[in-house]
């Protein structure tokens, strides 16, 4: 992830690198942490006094001791770091990186362009040529019919690919995040993201929100072996985050985006769905009601009323008549449940730490690659 995220970098000269470096200080919602082996490290900066930078610079402050010399680093203080770099960009700076130079600033300036630079607009303006996200773009500019994906049930070999919108494009119908379809800034901008997306070209920095010391009395109170666990079902609680929810042009409804989506999944009480069911040593696939599925596997739901939305065009309300908006359950009692949810909010899900300490089965939905990604083992 590391090697990922600096290598692009590798494209700009070190005087056009420090020249980026110095107009972030100027960048609203950020921090900037300079560190040094020869006097104090400092914190400052407009959003200096939030727990996200303080926690950062404790942790990497220690380090300046070793440096070869000063070092600033820029911090973005969203949640989500939303800007895209083209894959015709990032192809050019793999190819200058190749050949040992370095792109001007012209040869950036035309990548950087957000509009009228390629056939296709919006998100998948970013995407490779060819690639299914692309082929979207073409289909939905030539007024062709968009080819929807099989709906099968099937494993994921690799999910890194579920993360990019361009090789798995439902993620642009179903997650709010995707939802403003937009052709999004291109720069290449070394400042440190709490999270972003998986064509976002910026650092990806060490989440400390939501740690704890696993074994500190009060989060072991937050852990249940598995043998302590008496729920049998999939737990979730969170509140309505993860999209502004408002009536679009584009025909997309609050209803698709995916925190709400799932709460209306699993409060459902109408239709039927197929799934496998073990009979004796085989498997066979059955027709079960809606109702008894979620009844029997489900204890998912918001919290706290509908959040993010917009009341002028009566989406607020329509959120509050057809959710069914559930009680607020403390860790200590969703240890309890076998199963745990994890899902995005307006970024990355900060409660997954915790999920994994609770010694439950976590299933986790995310478009969002994290620092710990590649060193976490499925299904263990």
């Amino acid at each position: 992830q590391i090697n990922r995220d600096i290598e692009l970098y590798f494209a700009l000269s070190p005087e056009l690198f420090r020249k980026r470096v110095d107009l972030l200080k100027e960048t609203p919602h950020t921090s900037q942490i300079t560190l040094s082996p020869t006097g104090s490290s400092s914190l400052y900066g407009e959003r200096a006094h939030s727990a996200r930078a303080r926690l950062l610079f404790q942790l990497i402050e220690p380090i300046a001791q070793f440096l070869p010399g000063d070092i600033t680093l820029s911090l973005s203080d969203h949640d989500l770091g939303s800007w895209l770099l083209g894959d015709d960009q990032k192809q050019a700076a793999l190819d200058a990186i190749r050949d040992g130079r370095y792109l001007t600033e012209e040869e950036l300036k035309a990548y950087e362009k957000r509009e009228g630079r390629l056939p296709v607009k919006g998100l998948v303006s970013a995407c490779p040529p060819g690639s299914p996200g692309w082929q979207r773009g073409v289909a939905k500019r030539d007024g062709l019919e968009i080819e929807e994906l099989s709906k099968e049930t099937t494993f994921i070999y690799d999910p890194d690919l579920t993360y990019d919108y361009c090789y798995n494009p439902e993620l642009l119908d179903i997650h709010g995040a995707l939802s403003w379809d937009f052709t999004r800034e291109a720069v290449l901008r070394p400042i440190f993201q709490l999270s972003k997306f998986a064509r976002n070209p910026e650092f990806l920095t060490t989440l400390l929100e939501a740690y704890e010391n696993f074994t500190s009395s009060a989060a072991q109170k937050k852990y249940a072996p598995w043998n302590e666990k008496t729920i049998d079902k999939l737990f979730w609680r969170g509140s309505s985050t993860g999209d502004s929810y408002s009536k679009r042009p584009n025909g997309l409804t609050w209803r698709q985006s995916h925190r709400p989506r799932l709460a209306l999944k699993t409060q459902a009480t109408e239709g039927e769905e197929d799934v496998w069911v073990q009979r004796g040593k085989t498997w066979e696939k059955e027709t079960w009601s809606v109702a008894r599925l979620n009844e029997a596997y489900m204890d998912i739901g918001l919290t706290g009323g509908p959040h993010q939305c917009k009341k002028e065009d009566g989406t607020c309300d329509e959120m509050k008549q057809e959710i069914i908006f559930k009680d607020r359950v403390a860790p200590e009692d969703s240890a309890k449940y076998k199963y745990v949810f994890d899902i995005d909010g307006n970024g990355w899900s900060s409660r997954f730490h915790r999920l994994i300490m609770s010694g439950s089965v976590v299933l986790k939905a995310t478009i969002y690659p994290e620092w710990v990604s590649e060193w976490l083992t499925p299904w263990v």
